[in-house]
């Protein structure tokens, strides 16, 4: 059940057409990032963590992107999943 409710954030997220900064959006992730904490989905909680870095420095709140794409990071080269973590690199070196 929680994996199936955390893989459908990003498509909710999409769905509802908010921006990162409103409560909802806010709301949605950390839900997932609970969710996955409950179900121990270590790379899946790193793809929701590099998701919501992304909308973060899209949105111009470069500190709070930078905490979520390092933990995504961290979390990639722990996994050993060497292209997502190239991908939360490269989203902290934009």
């Amino acid at each position: 059940m929680a994996v199936s409710v955390v893989s459908a954030v990003p498509g909710a997220v999409a769905a509802a057409g908010t921006d990162a900064t409103d409560a909802g959006t806010d709301a949605l992730f950390a839900r997932a990032l609970e969710l996955h904490d409950l179900a121990d989905g270590d790379f899946q909680r790193a793809r929701t963590q590099l998701l919501r870095g992304k909308m973060l420095r899209r949105k111009r709140r470069p500190g709070a992107a930078r905490d979520h794409l390092r933990d995504a990071l961290v979390a990639f080269e722990r996994c050993g999943a060497g292209a997502w973590a190239e991908q939360a690199r490269a989203e902290l070196r934009a």
